[in-house]
């Protein structure tokens, strides 16, 4: 049966939720979609180790605090350091989509693999000039290092850049449109569950140094960097395997249909030039999409890389912020299976936005407790007094928020892949740089505030960015929540017809 709607259903209906649909075999998919899933597994790993985790935002806060730029800046550093990066990542992005688009995506791909190579180098020197800074004598080599490393992750924004762009285009052009919500669902649990690896190494790391490990030390935090930056070396031979293969597509009809407006519907054109041709599709569905997504980002921005030093403030060790993260990444692949399956039911957009504002929700009852916490005194290292019930009550609280505003990324990744021609994907997700330029844009702003005024105003800007940024995919639940399900409606009988 072509894709293609017959006259009476719904031109832009969305393949991955039409019945009897083919499920996603990652041994028969091409070699580009297997080493995308390889290079998920390494990259969950080591990013939880030395960035995504506790240690980067660690060393740079222990790093600042021996720079002494500043009295109470240590939080802003952090911010400046995560804001270099998206900005790198923003003024490449879309020349590095463009030229993918245009010439070839393995190409580019290979040139991140280059630019991961140099990125391991000078963050594994950032971190070596930093072994050294053992008291406040040594600020300079204090500030050459976090030089360094803001160098060093600014070469990291070029290769997360290539990654959001080139690597995810090419994934979805070598899986059937049919299969890519389930493709998305698992290779995005393989990062996950991959980054279960990363802080139990971090754990093991860190309880061999000693008795220092509560102490979020430069010199117990720097083997756990350089450990994870070295597990990042199997990504440079990954994306040099990487091949253009025009001649594997064997569905390329299918792969290269965008979700198309009906031609036969007066009440969708919006284009006063649309004459039902197949390649017009409706360009509001990725804009919203995208929109929604640099919103959130924001959002995001704004307390992510502050969490581990807000649990440090309220009285935990480095393990066993450690052992939170390890629980994290399975608490995520949990809900994104729960949210694909929710999806078949009430729609990709509805599921999304009943996690996420239930997530956001999680996150405001957070802030109430900062809020309202008593803080420690001045001689205190820590700066809020919670009881240990009122410390389980907060990590539960944001086990389960993290778990409901990433799971449904593979729902929102899967529509954006179907709603656009198969020669703008790259340039497409390439804008989501812009949003990550805006999530480390935001982390200069977040850190400003936590110093300023204490964890808790980040974490509320978090939730009123991310409320905002998800009302924009109202407007998506007729143009793909709702088209879908009349699709479905129409399909058993246009199956039997065919």
């Amino acid at each position: 049966m072509p894709l293609t709607a017959s006259p009476g259903t719904p031109g832009h209906l969305l393949a991955a939720e039409r019945p009897n649909e083919t499920g996603f075999e990652l041994s028969k998919a091409h070699r580009n979609v297997k080493l995308s899933f390889a290079l998920a597994a390494v990259s969950g790993v080591a990013d939880t180790i030395w960035y995504s985790g506790v240690a980067l935002p660690a060393f740079l806060f222990a790093l600042g605090d021996q720079a002494r730029w500043g009295d109470n800046d240590d939080n802003a550093l952090v911010g400046f350091a995560e804001g270099a990066s998206g900005l790198a990542q923003l003024l490449f992005a879309l020349p590095i989509g463009y030229m993918a688009d245009r010439f070839s995506r393995s190409g580019v791909i290979k040139v991140g693999g280059v630019a991961s190579l140099a990125g391991i180098a000078a963050t594994v020197y950032a971190v070596v000039v930093a072994k050294d800074v053992t008291d406040e004598s040594n600020f300079h080599e204090a500030r050459v290092s976090y030089g360094l490393l803001v160098f060093a992750l600014v070469l990291w924004g070029i290769v997360e850049g290539v990654s959001m762009g080139p690597t995810q285009a090419l994934l979805a052009d070598y899986t059937p449109k049919e299969q890519r919500p389930q493709m998305y669902t698992h290779i995005f649990a393989t990062y996950i569950l991959g980054g279960i690896v990363g802080p139990i190494v971090s754990i093991i790391l860190f309880s061999t140094l000693g008795e220092s490990y509560e102490d979020w030390t430069l010199e117990q935090i720097a083997p756990v960097m350089i450990v994870g930056v070295v597990l990042e070396a199997p990504i440079v031979v990954l994306m040099f395997a990487f091949r253009d293969d025009p001649n594997a597509t064997q569905q390329q009809d299918l792969l290269a249909q965008p979700l198309l407006r009906d031609d036969a519907d007066d009440d969708v054109d919006d284009n006063d030039d649309e004459n039902g041709e197949e390649t017009q599709y409706d360009r509001r569905i990725p804009i919203y999409l995208s929109l929604s997504s640099l919103i959130v980002s924001l959002g995001s921005g704004c307390s992510v890389k502050f969490f581990p030093l807000f649990f440090k403030d309220i009285g935990l060790s480095v393990v066993a912020v450690q052992g939170l993260y390890v629980a994290v990444p399975v608490c995520i692949a949990l809900a994104s299976f729960a949210s694909t399956s929710l999806a078949k039911t009430y729609g990709r957009i509805r599921t999304t936005l009943g996690f996420s504002f239930t997530g956001i929700a999680l996150l405001f009852v957070v802030c109430v407790m900062e809020w309202t916490s008593p803080r420690g005194t001045p001689d205190d290292d820590k700066g809020y007094v919670f009881t240990s019930v009122e410390k389980v009550f907060v990590l539960g609280l944001y086990l389960l928020r993290t778990s409901l505003m990433n799971a449904t990324y593979p729902l929102l990744e899967s529509t954006l892949m179907d709603a656009v021609p198969q020669d703008e994907r790259a340039r497409w997700k390439s804008l989501e740089s812009v949003a990550v330029f805006g999530w480390a844009g935001s982390a200069v702003l977040g850190g400003y505030l936590a110093d300023e005024f204490g964890y808790g105003s980040s974490f509320v800007l978090t939730c009123a960015l991310q409320a905002l940024g998800s009302c924009l995919l109202l407007p998506l639940l007729s143009r793909v929540d709702d088209v879908a399900a009349a699709a479905a409606a129409v399909a058993p009988v246009d199956e039997s017809a065919s």
